[in-house]
């Protein structure tokens, strides 16, 4: 017997380097939209629903205009609290906007599609700033750096 799909939802988020997926939740986008995610981390979809009985995830890319299909997941009839413990990990091979389509679905019908678009950011990791001598706040001489840049440099690793 299968229940009604009833407002399923679908939400992009990551897992930095070192994190044991097994034991810690993925992290949130980053950015001012909590849009970006890192190129060099799979993208990990987690979902959620109200109701109903999930046995496939569908995912699709506008690419182009037009939605190409880059992954089902199959799942053994999957209730909404199991639902909520499934994460489907998909490498993305380019940076830039994403926007993705998540349908779920049993033998009895398809949710309505779910939204999801991101941008992948290229990350810079195991960098490290350091000073040869002390900053002396006057000196024109020294460089700026973008607190923003650092701040993702280090949220990303």
């Amino acid at each position: 017997m299968f229940d009604q799909i009833v407002d399923f939802d679908a939400v992009a988020k990551y897992y930095p380097a070192g994190s044991n997926p097994a034991a810690e939740p993925p992290h949130d986008p980053l950015g001012l939209n909590k849009d970006l995610l890192p190129l060099e981390r799979n993208v990990t979809f987690v979902f959620n629903c109200t109701q109903g009985t999930v046995q496939t995830l569908y995912f699709f890319e506008t690419i182009g205009g037009a939605n190409v299909s880059i992954s089902n997941h199959t799942l053994n009839a999957t209730d909404c609290s199991d639902l909520k413990r499934e994460r489907v990990p998909l490498h993305f091979n380019t940076p830039g906007v994403h926007n993705i389509y998540v349908l779920a679905g049993n033998a009895l019908e398809l949710s309505p599609a779910v939204p999801i678009s991101f941008e992948l950011v290229v990350g810079v990791f195991d960098w490290t700033v350091t000073a040869a001598s002390p900053w002396i706040k006057e000196d024109p001489s020294n460089e700026i750096i973008d607190f923003f840049s650092l701040s993702l440099i280090a949220i990303f690793q």
